[in-house]
């Protein structure tokens, strides 16, 4: 490569690189927010039958039984009451420590519906890793996991036929907490959450065969830390999408400083 070829090539990606850290700057994100993230699931790929994790790590899932439509952010999956996403179990989803956050668009139905949850087949919370529910009647969100069948219930409502944002965090210290719409809605202390060999469903509960939703679900994800209040409505406000392209920038950025040392 001739030096003016170099250059130049310097110079492109210098102005690449400053476009999309200045959008990004400019807009408050923060690199840090991609820390953790074990899984993505966009649900943007309007065919198919399989929902690729966006966080790169691999974990793809199946789609069962559940149509496309208009998302909050590009597309979502829709359950019509026999369908659910499944992802193969792995050890990065047994987690004591985590968030599990995901769009839920759906009416009341009088049942238990189901919209992401490491859970086994049998009833109840065994053993359950982590779970958040659509409570009958009520319309709350339904916080849980195994321990001790450690449960916060809220009483807001998201059985509107509305896009709702739903977050469930764990921290350190065995706090609990519910968020919708990027409001703390309850918290709790918990027990050490249940370990399983299960797989992540999404739509349904106990390894996608009953809790079943009638609804639609967009960018469900999971971290292996519990987000702050400020990071959960950035993602509320903005999408993973952009987490993603975050995290591409600074990928660019890495390698424009390897393009410039290099002989």
């Amino acid at each position: 490569m001739n030096l003016k070829h170099k250059n130049h090539l310097i110079f492109s990606f210098g102005c690449l690189i400053f476009t999309c850290v200045s959008f990004f700057v400019s807009s408050g994100k923060s690199h840090a927010r991609l820390e953790g993230l074990v899984g993505a699931w966009l649900f943007d790929e309007g065919k198919g039958n399989v929902a690729e994790d966006a966080s790169g790590n691999g974990h793809d899932g199946e789609i069962r039984k559940a149509k496309w439509v208009e998302g909050k952010f590009g597309k979502a999956l829709k359950f019509d009451g026999d369908g659910a996403v499944v992802i193969l179990h792995s050890d990065d989803f047994t987690l004591e420590v985590f968030t599990i956050a995901g769009w839920v668009k759906c009416k009341n139905h009088g049942a238990w519906q189901t919209i992401i949850t490491k859970t086994g087949e049998n009833e109840g919370a065994q053993p359950r890793t982590y779970g958040t529910f659509v409570v009958p009647n009520n319309g709350g969100i339904h916080f849980s996991l195994q321990g001790g069948n450690t449960k916060i219930n809220s009483a807001e409502q998201v059985t509107d036929g509305n896009w709702h944002y739903v977050v469930m965090t764990r921290d350190k210290k065995g706090k609990l907490r519910g968020y919708i719409d990027g409001k703390k809605v309850v918290e709790g202390d918990s027990q050490k959450p249940g370990a399983n060999d299960e797989d992540v469903s999404v739509g349904a509960g106990g390894g996608g065969v009953r809790y079943w939703l009638i609804g639609a679900v967009d960018e469900p994800a999971i971290f292996d830390r519990a987000l702050s209040e400020a990071e959960i409505n950035e993602l509320m406000d903005n999408g993973m999408q952009v987490v993603l392209a975050v995290n591409t920038s600074n990928k660019l950025a890495t390698t424009w400083g390897n393009i410039k040392e290099s002989p």
